[in-house]
């Protein structure tokens, strides 16, 4: 079991939306793959996949309400043979100082059933993405090529070094391509690390929030879809797997979403 860290040095990089399509990509690659939603205080992996309220979250897990099993549930959308497994975070801030993520490193190593444990880190610097380091082999920096960017990663790279993780890479997201824009080779110079791949800026992204449907499911061949498939095959050193890609009106799937939520808020 690979237990691999996603961290950003600041909020707005798009971490989240890499975390859970990476996890797809894998689950499209055969690999028992299980997501942790560690950010607890934003818990964007619930609304990305539109279950923003699971039964059991990882703030009951951490509190010792529930065990880590049973908090688990499979991807709503998943259609794939092995399906990707979630531990989210609820979006409720009540008890968040009580979190204990000591118990991270022990929960995350009875895991070993699974090939691949991502963790969906909070952004920045604090004691819990200090815990955080201290419960993973691995770690994957997300980050946009700006100056606050790079400065920001620069300093969870070094926390995240500090506490023996592996860097692997890192991703450099929301990328248009334009001259002000850091360099590729500024970028490895200045991190020490390695670009995994780049991922540009794309509409099919903002799309598919809005829908609450992940971009691998809604558009896994758009250019975003491709390079975080390339990601997954970095981890697995094979070629991304096929998909032959259902056609869904977004406008359709977005009014869908909203009389979903309509009906919900009637029935309460």
């Amino acid at each position: 079991m690979r237990s691999i860290a996603i961290i950003s040095g600041k909020g707005g990089s798009g971490k989240s939306s890499v975390s859970l399509n990476l996890g797809i990509a894998l689950s499209l690659q055969k690999k028992k793959t299980l997501l942790i939603d560690a950010d607890v205080a934003m818990a964007n992996i619930g609304i990305l996949l539109g279950v923003e309220r699971p039964p059991i979250s990882l703030q009951n897990v951490l509190l010792g309400e529930a065990s880590a099993r049973d908090a688990i549930f499979s991807d709503p959308g998943s259609k794939e043979e092995v399906k990707l497994s979630i531990l989210a975070s609820s979006l409720s801030i009540d008890k968040l100082s009580r979190l204990d993520f000591r118990k991270l490193k022990e929960m995350i190593s009875g895991f070993s059933d699974f090939e691949f444990v991502l963790i969906d880190c909070p952004p920045g610097i604090s004691e819990h993405s200090d815990a955080i380091m201290k419960a993973v082999e691995e770690a994957i920096i997300v980050l946009t090529p700006d100056p606050s960017g790079l400065a920001s990663a620069l300093k969870v790279k070094l926390i995240a070094e500090k506490n023996n993780v592996k860097i692997l890479g890192f991703v450099v997201n929301k990328v248009q391509f334009d001259k002000s824009e850091i360099s590729k080779s500024d970028l490895e110079s200045v991190l020490g690390a390695k670009e995994l791949v780049s991922v540009p800026e794309d509409f099919e992204v903002r799309k598919s929030t809005a829908v609450q449907v992940p971009l691998l499911r809604r558009s896994p061949n758009s250019a975003s879809g491709m390079r975080l498939r390339e990601l997954a095959s970095f981890l697995t050193n094979e070629k991304p797997a096929h998909i032959q890609e259902e056609k869904k009106n977004v406008f359709a799937a977005l009014i869908e979403k909203i009389g979903e939520i309509f009906s919900a808020r009637q029935n309460r």
